[in-house]
């Protein structure tokens, strides 16, 4: 079964983030990481650059994820993460992120560990290297349950303009592609039903949050990739009860640009 995971509360809100090498690009700081939109980017010149995530305090953490922008994809070519309890990230453990181009988007989840400070080291694309949004927090994953098979819905739209003259002749304007997930989570017990209703009250359809829908990548080839989103909810609500204390809870999920 596949183990739907959403990432919810990103610490990366409210932490303080610096650069430990590379040069940034004045138009473009490294603060727009926390703009929810993704054509909001940071850049630096460098090909190899350093951020520092300073979330404040300690936090307990087991997840991270990346998009790039929804125009430019990712915009570097390999993430590695270490964790400290200060600024010094000697002896540091390395955490090499997943990333799959084609699909744009990066993800690890891996043992909880507790930590105040993160160091992330990209690997640009050889001109420059440009970051999006990122997301470290703890998962709230579903490993009972998750969209049923008959709801799930996939849908991977190109909003590119299409128009032809009298001679059948195309005249395109190319725009960005924007994914969309539809599905019902069955028979939730009251415990699962309580961790959607926070996930709702927290993001509403204001908020984005992150969605792994299959992050073994055991439905399709690259479905850990595929079947995740960056995305806001556009609907979610209580279909019926199953039984006593049973519910079914439909939701749309789309990408954000």
């Amino acid at each position: 079964m596949c183990k739907l995971t959403f990432l919810s509360e990103n610490y990366v809100k409210d932490a303080d983030l610096s650069i430990i090498t590379g040069t940034p690009d004045g138009q473009f700081p490294v603060d727009n990481i926390k703009d929810i939109r993704t054509t909001k980017v940071f850049r630096s010149s460098d090909n190899t650059v350093e951020l520092l995530v300073d979330l404040g305090v300690t936090q307990n953490i087991d997840s991270f994820a990346i998009v790039g922008s929804s125009t430019d994809g990712l915009g570097f070519t390999a993430l590695t993460i270490k964790g400290s309890g200060s600024t010094d990230f000697t002896g540091s453990t390395p955490i090499t992120i997943d990333l799959n181009q084609e699909n744009n988007f990066g993800f690890k989840l891996f043992t909880e560990v507790n930590f105040r400070y993160w160091k992330l080291e990209f690997t640009g694309t050889g001109g420059f290297t440009e970051v999006s949004k990122i997301f470290l927090g703890k998962k709230i994953q579903f490993d009972e349950n998750s969209f049923s098979l008959s709801s799930f819905r996939y849908l991977n739209r190109d909003t590119s303009d299409v128009r032809q003259n009298d001679y059948e002749q195309p005249f395109i304007d190319i725009k960005t592609r924007n994914k969309e997930l539809r599905g019902t989570i069955q028979h939730m017990n009251s415990a699962e039903f309580d961790l959607i209703n926070e996930i709702q009250n927290r993001h509403g359809k204001r908020e984005p949050l992150w969605v792994l829908t299959d992050p073994e990548g055991s439905s399709a080839t690259d479905g850990e990739f595929l079947f995740s989103l960056y995305c806001r909810f556009t609907v979610i609500r209580v279909i019926s009860m199953s039984g006593f204390g049973l519910y079914n809870v439909s939701m749309t999920l789309k990408q954000v640009g």
